[in-house]
């Protein structure tokens, strides 16, 4: 079961710290790294490059979406709020974002060690930002891409979540419908970062 409660979430000026990851199928690590994923030039570097797009173009990635607990047609990336309460209270923010691909998704893998998108959203009042169900404290979020290299078959929220492969056009145009603006912008800055990946739409699957 995964944890509920805020009592140990990390807020930084006044914002909630949210986490998040960009679970890329096939596991390689030009899904983390930009500079192996287009590298031009002579020596390792370019070798790495030509690699990783090899790779790519036999196969293309996939994005690894959850459903919403709320409503089971609404597809998101995994996150969740930067919790110090894990483990020894020092979590940081790529354990956190890690424990939320698992509890959420079933996902372990590899997790870039910079984050690839990160979004304050604005103060807008002292009492924070209504939406449809309630007001909230704004949030900054932080997203990092993971090289999927385990997908769980029972994992905390499995009861309460489905879990997809999307190829990259897919899963942004779930995101789009869905009104996730912040995770969509997310998920284009990585394809942004990673044009060597990028190659023809590959079919969704159940993940």
């Amino acid at each position: 079961m995964s944890r509920q409660g805020r009592e140990f979430q990390v807020y930084e000026d006044g914002r909630r710290c949210v986490v998040g990851v960009i679970p890329v199928l096939p596991n390689h690590p030009a899904a983390l790294d930009p500079s192996t994923a287009g590298s031009s030039g002579s020596g390792s570097g370019s070798d790495a490059g030509a690699a990783s797009a090899a790779a790519a173009t036999s196969t293309p990635p996939r994005i690894v979406l959850v459903s919403s607990r709320k409503d089971h047609d609404r597809w998101v990336l995994p996150k969740g709020g930067w919790d110090l309460g894990a483990a020894d209270g020092t979590e940081t923010r790529t354990e956190s974002a890690a424990r939320e691909a698992w509890e959420e998704a079933g996902l372990r893998g590899s997790l870039a060690d910079a984050p690839v998108w990160e979004f304050d959203e604005p103060m807008t009042s002292t009492t924070g930002i209504r939406t449809p169900e309630k007001t909230r404290t704004p949030c900054r979020y932080t997203f990092f891409a993971m090289a999927v290299d385990e997908r769980l078959a029972t994992w905390p929220e499995a009861g309460e979540r489905a879990r997809q492969a999307f190829s990259v056009d897919e899963a942004l145009d779930r995101l789009a419908r869905h009104h996730n603006p912040v995770m969509r912008d997310a998920l284009q800055a990585w394809v942004a970062a990673h044009p060597a990946l990028m190659t023809p739409s590959s079919s969704s699957d159940s993940a």
